[in-house]
């Protein structure tokens, strides 16, 4: 065997490992991504992990004890995170609405009181790509209106990817077997 065989032997085999890897992965982040999301409203109350937060968003008051973020205004993917503290004095909350009396109050995410010191991280898996939501606090004092902006999804491209190769592993393999060069067999 000469060295070209074993050459156009191992671009095969190395696009198809790297086609099978590629699905494998999507098919991973999806299975992981369809796990980690519900219906619910409420937001994981936990322990800080390793994954990265988006955002972080402080909750403080003003001089009349009026509920303050900062930032105020957010962009977030579909399945990020955001830290919400509470650096205030008294308990606040991180809810979906425009105020208390908005009909939709806290329908897409609402953390209850957070108390003074504390934290949660809320994981944006029930919101929409494009849209954007409104949140306040139900603590006392009132609260000023912040808002989330939904950026769209980031682009999976391993099923893409694993086309592409299988595409190029074919179109390899022609152009091989057109140059005399045998992948299969003696």
């Amino acid at each position: 065997m000469n060295n070209t065989k074993k050459y156009g032997y191992s671009v095969v085999l190395l696009l198809g490992a790297l086609a099978v890897a590629g699905s494998a992965m999507t098919s991973l982040q999806y299975a992981d991504a369809q796990q980690g999301s519900t219906n619910s409203t409420t937001p994981d109350v936990h322990q800080p992990d390793s994954s990265p937060e988006a955002a972080v968003i402080i909750i403080s008051t003003d001089s009349s004890g009026r509920a303050i973020f900062s930032p105020n205004n957010v962009t977030i993917r579909v399945g990020e995170e955001v830290l919400v503290l509470n650096n205030a004095t008294t308990p606040q909350s991180f809810t979906s609405g425009s105020g208390a009396n908005d009909p939709d109050v806290g329908t897409a995410f609402d953390t209850g009181l957070i108390q003074p010191k504390q934290f949660i991280e809320y994981t944006s898996a029930n919101l929409q790509d494009g849209q954007q939501y409104q949140f306040f606090s139900r603590g006392s004092g009132g609260s000023e209106v912040g808002t989330i902006v939904m950026a769209g999804v980031i682009p999976e491209f391993g099923a893409m990817a694993a086309v592409v190769m299988a595409i190029s592993i074919v179109a390899v393999m022609v152009v091989m077997q057109t140059k005399g060069v045998r992948l299969f067999g003696k």
